[in-house]
């Protein structure tokens, strides 16, 4: 008997199965569809334990193998079949039951793989929803994109879609940022949705300072916070390739701020002031 949970996030339906129960993790939830469904997923995961898996296949794949325990793999294989992307998650029998109560599962998703499929990458940002639109903070680890995103929530009634991961789409005319499940420590994960209006890089300082970023700078920001692959080279070409439009669809900037309502103000009239590249 297979067990199925069906998953939607960036215009995307994720269809998981396993012939065991597994958890679903409290931040999946905003995203699972329910059981009933009968339309077809744009991508499948399949769990096989690794004394069931003579379904899968072994022409036209790619595999990935994560250590476990005493000489032990998880191995990931994916390939194209009847036109839709598959991933087999091939785990121990002895990692059976951790595998389903504590949802270990979802390190061996690569879920960027799938999105990049579909033209989505995935940046390391906080996001806030503000007057219909999205304003996404980046920077490193403790450079103070939460501290940001939940000023803009406290001092103008944002709403927090993701607090460090957010999909990113380019449909021709605007980037498209996407609230996902992969949220990291923030405990922050909506299904929501919405343009960008700006893509700020920040730096702490003693006063607040803005400058726009244009061309090699705005596309460095990108490829450098984007999710990247440290083991596939054709993963990071097709990722350089489709993040060359994005500088084009809307405002780059690096604000060095304090941490404090002062940056919101500060940085809301910059924004409000750069609307060049805003239809």
């Amino acid at each position: 008997m297979e067990h199925c949970y069906v998953l939607s996030f960036a215009d995307l339906l994720f269809h998981i199965s396993a012939p065991f129960p597994f958890n679903i993790p409290e931040y999946f939830r905003p995203f699972t569809v329910a059981k009933v469904f009968s339309g077809r997923a744009d991508f499948k995961i399949l769990v096989r334990l690794e004394t069931m898996c003579s379904d899968v296949p072994t022409e036209g794949t790619v595999a990935q193998k994560y250590y476990w325990d005493h000489g032990k793999y998880i191995v990931r294989v994916e390939c194209d079949r009847e036109g839709q992307s598959v991933a087999y998650l091939i785990i121990p029998e002895a990692f059976r039951e951790q595998f389903a109560q504590n949802a270990n599962w979802l390190l061996y998703l690569a879920l960027e793989r799938f999105l990049l499929k579909r033209k989505r990458t995935v940046l390391h940002a906080s996001a806030v929803l503000y007057g219909g639109q999205a304003i996404l903070f980046t920077a490193p680890s403790g450079g103070g994109k939460s501290t940001q995103a939940r000023l803009w929530e406290q001092h103008l009634q944002a709403e927090v879609i993701n607090g460090d991961k957010v999909v990113l789409q380019d449909n021709g005319k605007k980037l498209i940022a996407y609230g996902s499940p992969i949220a990291g420590s923030s405990g922050i994960y909506k299904r929501l949705s919405a343009p960008v209006k700006a893509i700020v890089r920040l730096d702490k300082a003693t006063d607040n300072h803005a400058r726009l970023l244009y061309g090699r700078e705005a596309f460095l920001l990108l490829y450098s916070e984007s999710v990247k692959s440290n083991w596939d080279t054709a993963f990071n070409q097709t990722l350089l390739t489709l993040l060359e439009t994005y500088p084009q669809r809307t405002v780059f900037a690096q604000l060095r701020c304090l941490p404090d309502d002062s940056a919101v103000d500060y940085l809301l009239d910059f924004i409000q002031n750069n609307k060049e590249k805003e239809e």
